[in-house]
């Protein structure tokens, strides 16, 4: 929402929606172009869209099996033109990795628990792997092609195992939603079902399973099998060819959905607004930390000084301060 200004500014020839409520937050900034909706997932409620209104229509895709009939489940969502555009990955094509016993594999994760992060840490552990984790809250990067070569296998979910599957790179799912295993030519059509999100199964695996896992990767004969597979359905050129294909079904549309989309987007303009006064009260909240800090150290340094400080001499000092204060010893 605190984009408005810029969008504004920009005026886009045509808009893709991931998220349904960002439709009304353009209506009302005045932006009403050809819009494509897309869908990445089932869950939470939100990325479910609203049954549309008489009159009102959309092309649209989705990026896996599963979200494809959700949305075609959704009121007259299905008699619109959409199709399934794959998640993508705009990487280039990597040197397959040799087979050899894994020695370092990347979490590619902003979600993991630490729960699961120290599991896979021990398990690496066991076999005499290094595990590195990229991602919030503690090691966020922009990733590339160059860093993430240099890993032996990735852990991930998501768009995330398709970029190591393009790398030539044994692809993991292991996260939040569950753990599938390692994505082989035999699974991968499987789990892009549900867009490599391991929700299907949700399935914990045991430490067992992990180490039988991280013993046995994919051969280079299956790595080389998933990158042609990511090159002929999951590529981002692939998906932008797709994409012009729907906005040619696209216009303006003349009807609305009213004043339903109101509620979402005032909701988001509200939590804005509240994100933004957090900032603030959590900078001043650190601010005074610090003087308290300051204060509390200038404290411990006077404490400590003195106790330091003799007992014997302390008296002499503090009787001869008194003996002149009045007047000197008396006799």
């Amino acid at each position: 929402m605190d984009d408005e200004a810029n969008l504004q500014d920009s005026q886009p020839d045509r808009v893709v929606l991931m998220h349904w409520p960002a439709y009304f937050a353009l209506q009302r900034v005045g932006i009403c172009v050809p819009t494509v909706f897309g869908f990445l997932g089932r869950q939470p409620a939100l990325e479910n869209p609203p049954p549309l209104v008489a009159g009102l229509g959309f092309p649209w895709f989705a990026v896996s099996e599963a979200i494809v009939t959700n949305v075609e489940a959704i009121s007259t969502w299905g008699d619109h033109p959409h199709r399934l555009i794959r998640n993508w990955t705009g990487w280039a094509q990597g040197s397959i990795r040799p087979e050899a016993p894994l020695r370092r594999i990347a979490i590619v994760s902003n979600r993991m628990t630490d729960e699961l992060e120290n599991q896979l840490v021990e398990a690496g552990q066991r076999a005499g792997i290094a595990v590195t984790r990229f991602g919030l809250p503690r090691n966020p990067q922009i990733l590339n092609e160059a860093l993430l070569e240099e890993f032996d296998a990735i852990i991930s979910l998501g768009r995330s195992i398709l970029d190591a599957m393009r790398l030539g790179r044994p692809a993991l799912i292991f996260d939040i939603h569950g753990g599938d295993g390692w994505v082989t030519p035999e699974t991968v059509e499987r789990y892009a079902g549900e867009s490599f999100s391991g929700r299907a199964r949700a399935h914990r695996p045991t430490d067992e399973e992990l180490d039988a896992w991280l013993a046995n990767p994919p051969t280079t004969k299956q790595l080389r099998a998933l990158q042609a597979w990511v090159g002929e359905n999951a590529t981002l050129e692939a998906a932008l060819n797709q994409l012009d294909e729907l906005f040619a079904l696209a216009s303006v549309p003349t009807s609305s959905w009213g004043l339903f989309g109101e509620a979402p987007v005032e909701m988001m303009e509200e939590l804005a607004i509240v994100r933004r006064g957090l900032a603030i009260r959590e900078q001043q909240l650190e601010n005074l930390t610090i003087d308290r800090d300051n204060v509390v150290a200038r404290i411990r340094q006077i404490e400590n000084a003195i106790t330091r400080v003799r007992p014997r001499f302390l008296s002499r000092i503090l009787v001869g301060l008194a003996q002149r204060r009045l007047g000197g010893p008396r006799s």
